[in-house]
């Protein structure tokens, strides 16, 4: 399946922010590659070659595509193609884009991004929403120090159902919990949490919808200021825990200034 134009969207703002290259000589090509291998984590392709031809393969067919592993050295090898050095004192810290927890952080945000962009997209149809019209929110991936979703859950108007954050598909709330207002994982950088299905007879035992009641289609569409969110949620996501509060009022000043 190739890399849709959204999923391209959302590789290209993720590099653009999470591994910014600024404006040295082959920048922007560094930058169209790093998209490009991201894009091979997504979309393995398989080719046939004459010499993998064997007894049980007699096509020759073999997968073409990264892992994650694979495209962070990749992506290193891109900075070292730029001449990137970090700032003095970042060395070996997030805000370093040479370092493993960075260049992590761009894989898994983009690849969680564009693969629950496509999750989405084929969920919108009749058959599926009616067997499934709800999701509940669910820790996917370990985290040392978790975040409070449940919290930001009653925080953005959401219910609980004892300690179960479940709300119908195209409900708003998904986009009022999502630090850059897109309504489908991973909800916020490094957050470890993903969505599982909810079934009709769930749905309706729990109150969500009423007998027969349908959820509708809903064409889903990137937020216009997707990239300026995540830059937002960036700057404090890599600032030291001393410093977060003065980036988070520098932050919400900005927001409050008129737009030209």
């Amino acid at each position: 399946m190739n890399v849709t134009t959204g999923q391209h969207e959302i590789i290209e703002s993720v590099v653009l922010v999470i591994l910014p290259l600024g404006e040295s000589p082959g920048a922007k090509e560094a930058s169209q590659s790093a998209c490009g291998f991201i894009e091979q984590v997504l979309n393995p392709r398989t080719i046939t070659r004459p010499d993998r031809v064997t007894l049980s393969n007699p096509q020759g067919k073999v997968t073409v595509g990264l892992n994650n592993a694979d495209a962070r050295v990749r992506l290193r090898d891109i900075l070292k193609g730029v001449g990137y050095k970090p700032a003095e004192g970042d060395a070996g810290t997030i805000r370093d884009l040479f370092s493993h927890d960075r260049l992590n952080l761009v894989v898994d945000t983009a690849v969680s991004l564009a693969c629950s962009y496509r999750n989405r997209t084929q969920g919108q149809e009749d058959l599926i929403l009616d067997m499934y019209p709800a999701q509940e929110l669910v820790r996917v991936g370990w985290r040392e120090g978790p975040r409070d979703w449940p919290k930001t859950w009653v925080a953005a108007g959401g219910e609980l159902f004892g300690e179960r954050m479940i709300a119908v598909k195209n409900s708003r709330i998904w986009t009022r919990i999502s630090a850059f207002r897109l309504p489908f994982p991973p909800f916020d950088l490094h957050s470890g949490m993903g969505v599982s299905e909810i079934s009709r007879k769930q749905a309706t035992e729990l109150g969500l919808l009423v007998r027969n009641e349908r959820v509708p289609v809903e064409p889903i569409r990137l937020n216009p200021r997707f990239r300026q969110l995540l830059e937002q949620r960036l700057k404090t996501f890599v600032t030291p825990p001393g410093q977060q509060e003065q980036a988070i009022g520098a932050m919400r000043h900005n927001e409050t200034q008129p737009r030209g």
